[in-house]
């Protein structure tokens, strides 16, 4: 377990001694599906909203500065990360209680060619004790969002670690560079004759 702020995350996803109480997306008696409990204290970097003092945005995005400076050393490109991640997360902090933030683990599988893993930061919003996948953004180390719906978030809370398929491009025709030599020369023959 490392730590930020004094507070420890696990950089590639959540162990399995904790999954049962930080990570679970099963629903608890009466709540709704895709939501989660607030994580236990220590297992995620969070935020209280309330009370009197500098505004909840303000206070976010020096939080988020200070997860984000330990992978980015220069501040403009700090800000840069925290600027893309909070204009993500602009309006999700009406009616919140408090913002978790976890460091945890995207695994993107390219089908049979390669399977990635790469840290990514969790934002999540908690209202009345819960955590919803709706109000749970996943972005990579750039700010940029993880492309991750509702679904996909709430089953990696029941994995402990995010995952998502993504297609590779395909690959250039090969056959298209060789089809070029032979009509080159071909060329040259005719141009021989």
């Amino acid at each position: 377990m490392n730590t930020i702020g004094g507070v420890g995350f696990f950089p590639f996803g959540v162990p399995g001694s904790l999954r049962g109480d930080v990570a679970e997306a099963r629903p608890a008696s009466g709540q709704a599906p895709g939501t989660r409990q607030a994580a236990a204290p220590g297992a995620a970097i969070r935020l209280d909203l309330g009370g009197a003092g500098t505004d909840a945005e303000t206070r976010l995005r020096e939080r988020l500065g200070q997860v984000v400076g330990v992978l980015h050393r220069d501040a403009a490109e700090r800000d840069a990360v925290v600027g893309r991640m909070m204009d993500a997360l602009r309006g999700r902090l009406d009616g919140a209680d408090a913002v978790e933030i976890r460091v945890t683990s995207l695994r993107v599988d390219h089908g049979g060619a390669a399977t990635v893993t790469q840290p990514v930061i969790e934002v999540g919003t908690v209202k009345d004790g819960r955590v919803g996948a709706e109000d749970t953004s996943v972005f990579a180390l750039d700010g940029r969002s993880a492309g991750l719906g509702a679904a996909a978030i709430a089953e990696g809370w029941r994995h402990g670690t995010f995952a998502s398929r993504q297609d590779l491009p395909p690959a250039p025709d090969a056959d298209a560079g060789l089809k070029a030599a032979r009509e080159a020369l071909e060329r040259l023959r005719a141009l021989r004759k």
